[in-house]
């Protein structure tokens, strides 16, 4: 498989897992907190379900958008890396 196809592969899948409005919210907040949040903390700061956000961080980490660490009972999960910033919608996160 060619080199490019699957740079075009990995750039489509990231599309795919940021096509939600809430996942985009998640984001947004995870680059304004470096650091990293746990599910409570996001879910509380965005006014979701922890079960709705839990599994939209699970969709994001699937697809390689953020990563979790964790940290006694918690996991606090941030944007994978710099990379993944490429691969976002820049004209909804420049607001953010």
């Amino acid at each position: 498989m060619h080199k490019n196809f699957n740079d075009i592969q990995k750039r489509h899948e990231a599309c795919f897992a940021v096509c939600s409005p809430t996942r985009l919210k998640i984001i947004a907040y995870l680059r304004s907190n470096p650091a990293g949040s746990t599910v409570r903390e996001i879910a509380r700061k965005l006014g979701f379900s922890m079960s709705r956000t839990s599994h939209q961080l699970a969709i994001l980490k699937k697809h390689n958008v953020t990563e979790a660490v964790r940290k006694g009972r918690e996991k606090i999960y941030s944007i994978s890396d710099s990379r993944v910033r490429a691969y976002l919608p820049c004209w909804y996160l420049a607001g953010n």
